[in-house]
């Protein structure tokens, strides 16, 4: 029974390990691979200065 629960740990541990692991690419490459290098604009977005857009303000009205 002992080396079964180990078993079932070990197998716990390595699923765990790999859905982080998965995780974390997810965060770093599928979704900028997604995301659109430039906005429609052709402009690099300056989100410093977001409430100076059109979105920007249509976003803080809500």
């Amino acid at each position: 029974a002992k080396s079964l629960v180990k078993e079932i740990s070990k197998f716990d541990n390595q699923y765990q390990s790999a859905m982080n692991d998965s995780y974390n690419d997810l965060a770093e490459n599928t979704f900028k691979g997604l995301r659109r290098a430039l906005p429609m604009t052709r402009n690099k977005m300056d989100w410093n200065k977001i409430l100076n857009y059109k979105i920007g303000n249509e976003l803080a009205q809500k």
